[in-house]
């Protein structure tokens, strides 16, 4: 399990229509912000 999965949740769930929309929605949203900070890291504008 990778840092993004244990913090923001796994993708695959989701994309999982049994998992409330909410809560999808922050899966997707953390997972973004930390690939978001990632590429600045990796880019050297942090």
């Amino acid at each position: 399990m990778t840092k993004k999965e244990q913090q923001c949740g796994k993708l695959s769930d989701a994309k999982s229509e049994a998992i409330p929309a909410e809560k999808r929605i922050s899966i997707y949203k953390c997972q973004l912000e930390m690939t978001i900070a990632r590429t600045a890291y990796l880019d050297g504008s942090e």
